[in-house]
């Protein structure tokens, strides 16, 4: 991993200090507590949840987060939204794996367990997304759809985006079948018979294909399955896995 790309803030932390310079903060968790959103009411959970938030100094309750579903869909996040999403399934933003917003102080977050978080950052028109992505969702182009997104709401550059990718399953350990082939035949890598998808490669491809120069993409080099010991990761604990929460807000 990159020493200039991630900061270890304490115990269950990390931020990306790329964006500070923007004024913009952005951070992902560790496995140290589970931010899966809950299905029913949890009072210990929500207590142990604002207690994390507090050690980071932010605020719960200027967070949203919406209910994943491994598609391309995109929502504009407003001020009236805050909240949705920081505990329970029932109130999270509506089915959407991808959060665009232009509003100071509130955070867009996306929980994950091996996609990939992709944070992006403006700092001219000061707008930021987050993305939820994992290999249905960037066969869907939603990172390209997302930066539409931003040029459609905020008129943003592509040219002038910063993204940073998070923790996520590599392809060192990313195994798939043949058909993967057909589907992503630029970013699979063969080894002894077997066949690997490299999420990150594509993910690159597909951003720098949109306009966006690859000095501007930055990342955490972390492999989920790998730093299992750290981080969540579905492909090696199946149901049992929790989720890491990543977000990003403008200061």
């Amino acid at each position: 991993m990159s020493s200039s790309l991630i900061l270890k803030i304490n115990e269950g932390f990390y931020s990306l200090p790329i964006f500070e310079t923007m004024g913009i903060r952005a951070i992902f968790t560790t496995r140290f507590l589970d931010m899966a959103l809950l299905v029913k009411k949890d009072k210990k959970a929500e207590v142990l949840r604002n207690q994390a938030f507090k050690k980071m100094g932010v605020p719960l309750k200027t967070l949203v987060c919406p209910l994943q579903v491994h598609e391309a869909g995109i929502a504009v996040v407003r001020e009236k939204d805050k909240g949705r999403g920081m505990y329970y399934r029932g109130d999270a933003m509506d089915a959407t794996d991808a959060l665009v917003t232009d509003i100071k102080k509130l955070k867009i977050g996306v929980r994950t367990a091996d996609c990939l978080p992709v944070f992006i950052g403006d700092p001219y028109q000061r707008s930021i997304a987050i993305v939820h992505a994992g290999w249905r969702g960037i066969n869907q182009k939603i990172i390209v759809r997302t930066i539409e997104r931003m040029v459609k709401e905020f008129l943003v550059d592509p040219k002038d985006l910063y993204f940073a990718f998070g923790p996520a399953l590599r392809s060192c350990c990313y195994e798939v079948g043949k058909e993967f082939l057909e589907i992503f035949p630029e970013s699979i890598d063969e080894k002894s018979g077997k066949y690997y998808f490299d999420l990150i490669l594509e993910a690159r491809r597909q951003i720098t294909g949109a306009g966006v120069p690859s000095t501007h993409i930055l990342d955490s080099r972390i492999c989920t399955s790998c730093a299992n010991h750290e981080f969540f990761s579905y492909r090696r604990e199946g149901l049992a896995a929790g989720r890491m929460l990543s977000f990003i807000e403008i200061m």
